[in-house]
């Protein structure tokens, strides 16, 4: 019978994309879009479009909330793609990537 079987469940390519590094991220690095949109003075839709763009959140699972890296959403206000790259990458001792962790505010030790 047609509609039976496994549950599928449906998202977006890009966050989902299996050919990109995961962005890993620190408790105090992630944010709701809610609040991520508050601090960089953006909407919810637009900080949803970027994560959706550019991979800088992540999501339990299809119904969870999505929580995006503030240093990141920082970097793609600023237009700074190569230091949202070498986040991506883990290198937070980057001159270019610790300046933006120091402004979102998640410098630790």
């Amino acid at each position: 019978m047609a509609g039976h079987g496994p549950p599928t469940f449906r998202s977006s390519p890009a966050a989902w994309n299996v050919n990109r590094q995961p962005f890993l991220m620190t408790e105090a690095e992630a944010v709701s879009l809610k609040e991520a949109a508050r601090r960089v003075r953006l909407s919810v839709d637009t900080i949803r479009r970027l994560n959706a763009k550019h991979g800088i959140g992540r999501q339990m699972g299809p119904r969870s909330p999505i929580e995006v890296s503030m240093p990141a959403v920082v970097m793609l206000r600023h237009g700074d793609l190569e230091a949202l790259e070498l986040l991506r990458l883990g290198r937070r001792q980057e001159p270019a990537v610790r300046r933006y962790l120091e402004l979102a505010g998640s410098v630790q030790g």
